[in-house]
Order: structure tokens, then C-alpha cells, then sequence
């Protein structure tokens, strides 16, 4: 491996995963199956969703509220899931997942009503969304492909949680990860934004099958309509209340005392809060580095055998991130 790479594949990460989903596609399929000699009458709409939900994604950007903090970075599309896209950017401030979720919100809301509304397709999306701290207890897996170049995939602890935490999601509430709340709820503090654009609710206490030993897992959600109660709603009285100041507490201690999970860490963003990684991860970092420079000349290839092996690296600490 060449110092250049290796150096990026050990660098601090902190990335930001979203999903997007469709809402009601397994009905519209079986309702417009294939006729004799022709297509199945759902794949245009389909096709148009994959196709254009990116481009909106990148065009929600340029319609950010004028106080949304400045982000050098947007989201990048990863790889398509059944009828889900995957997205995926790397977080290098407090503020950048303030801009990310904004523009997810305005595309995931604004996508049915421009290109389904009035062709009367009864489709709606849902998304969520959720971090993951790389080298250490996440890792990028590069994939040969068949014919050429490779596929980057990412997997690990946190992203096993972000796809069950997703299946919370419905067109109403944008699912988030804890520490992806935490991050949100300090960001729009220190940029003193509207709180009133991230009404972020707790569901439930729930465990999440395999995640953090199974222990109960807070059920959040973003309010895609930023706390707008729809007509039923009003009929029915339903309020919600937001507490963000409760709920930063509750998450910094749930964060800080639940097994298996962390703070969120950031290299080199301004935010004292952020930017110091954990010692023990820095520690297991270092040994990995050290064991891949023994294993490897700079070509790639395996270095030749009948030296000594560097000293076994120290146990993992368990965490879900970083």
C-alpha cells in the first residue's frame, strides 16, 4: 500500500449516512404488474425516482435558508438498496449536518408533490438518517468489481444500528441516530439558529436486534414539517412538546453510560466539544497503522517473510463509532 493511501484509509472520518425510501411501493407494483407483452407499468416511475431524487438531492443545496452554516461538501450517492438510495458525505464541522439534513428534508418532502402529485401516483418517501466514525471500530471495505475499478462499501457497529434506526422512518418522521441528534441539537445552538427547524422528538426506548447488547435504544425523529401539525392533527388536539435543552442532557448521558456507543468525534473541526478522539481508539489506530506497514511494501504487495511481527494490537474497546 502507498503511504499516500494509507494515510487516507487511516485518516479520522466522522460520515454522515442517509437513506431514502419509497412509501407504498410494494402495493403500486402489485397494482400495475406486467401485462401480456409489455412492461411492467411501475418501472417509469421507478426509474424516475432513482434518477432524479439524486439531482433534487444536490438542487435542495442551493435553496438552503440563508443562515444555514456554510459546507464545502453535499451529499454524494452510494449504492442503490432494493427501492432505497443510499447516501453518504463526510462531516468536517458541527454545522455541516445542519446543511445535509436540511437539503434531505426539502428533497424527501418536495420530490412527491413535483413528480408524482399531479399523475396521481400514490407514492410518498420516507428517509433517515445517521453517523459513523471511521478507522477504528467502522471500516471502509474496497471491492474489487468484475470488469474494473473497485466499489467502496462501509461496515461496522454504527451501520448495522443507522439500517435498523431507518426502519422508524415514515413520510412524517425523518429517523436519526442519538449521536447524530446530539450533533444536530449543539450545532444549531452554536450557529444560534431556529430550533423550530429541527424538531427532533423521542419515540419510544426500544431495544434494536444485535446493537448495543440489545440494551433499549431511543427512538428519534426529525419533524419533516417542522412542527406543522397537519389538519387531523388539529381536529384531534395532538400536541408535541420540544425540549431540546432536555433532551441534549439526556442524550450526552446516554451516550457518555450506555456500552458500546460514544461521542461523536470530529478531526480537526473547531468545536472543543468535537475534536479530541478518544484515547483508546487513537491508541488501537496506531497499532493498525503499524501492523499494515509490516504487512505490505508501498506496491501493495506482501512484504517477504522471517521478520518479527509487530506486537499484537490491544483489545477493541467496545463502540459503535470511530
Amino acid at each position: 500500500m502507498s503511504e499516500k493511501k494509507q494515510l487516507d484509509e487511516y485518516r479520522w472520518k466522522l460520515r454522515l449516512f442517509a437513506s431514502v425510501d419509497l412509501v407504498g411501493s410494494t402495493k403500486y407494483k402489485v397494482d400495475r404488474v406486467a401485462k401480456s407483452g409489455q412492461a411492467p407499468e411501475w418501472v417509469p416511475t421507478f426509474r424516475e425516482f432513482f434518477e432524479a431524487f439524486p439531482t433534487v438531492l444536490q438542487f435542495a443545496y442551493d435553496s438552503l435558508p440563508a443562515n444555514c452554516p456554510a459546507c464545502d461538501s453535499r451529499f454524494e450517492q452510494w449504492k442503490f438498496v432494493g427501492d432505497e438510495i443510499l447516501f453518504c458525505v463526510e462531516i468536517r464541522q458541527v454545522g455541516d449536518a445542519i446543511s445535509h439534513l436540511c437539503a434531505l428534508k426539502t428533497a424527501a418532502r418536495e420530490f412527491p408533490d413535483r413528480f408524482w402529485r399531479k399523475k396521481e401516483i400514490p407514492l410518498k418517501l420516507k428517509a433517515a438518517a445517521w453517523i459513523a466514525g471511521f478507522p477504528v471500530t467502522n471500516q471502509e471495505v474496497h471491492i474489487p468489481l468484475p470488469r474494473s475499478g473497485m466499489l467502496l462499501d462501509f461496515v461496522g457497529p454504527a451501520m448495522d444500528l443507522g439500517f435498523r434506526v431507518a426502519r422508524y422512518a415514515d413520510e412524517r418522521r425523518l429517523a436519526i441516530s442519538a449521536d447524530l441528534a446530539l450533533l444536530l441539537l449543539d450545532g444549531v445552538d452554536a450557529h444560534r439558529l431556529d430550533r423550530r427547524h429541527f424538531h427532533i422528538h423521542l419515540a419510544e426506548l426500544t431495544p434494536l436486534k444485535g446493537a448495543i447488547f440489545d440494551e433499549p435504544y431511543p427512538i428519534l425523529w426529525v419533524d419533516m414539517r417542522d412542527g406543522e401539525p397537519v389538519l387531523v392533527e388539529k381536529l384531534l388536539g395532538v400536541k408535541r412538546d420540544f425540549r431540546s435543552d432536555d433532551l441534549k442532557d439526556y442524550l450526552g448521558g446516554f451516550l457518555d453510560n450506555t456500552r458500546g456507543l460514544r461521542r461523536p468525534f470530529i478531526d480537526g473541526c473547531g468545536d472543543a466539544r468535537y475534536n479530541s478522539p478518544d484515547p483508546e481508539l487513537a491508541v488501537v489506530r496506531e497499532r493498525m497503522q503499524a501492523e499494515e506497514s509490516y504487512y505490505t511494501t508501498e506496491s501493495g504487495e506482501p512484504k517477504a517473510e522471517g521478520k518479527a511481527k509487530p506486537p499484537d494490537e490491544p483489545a477493541l474497546p467496545p463502540s459503535e463509532k470511530s
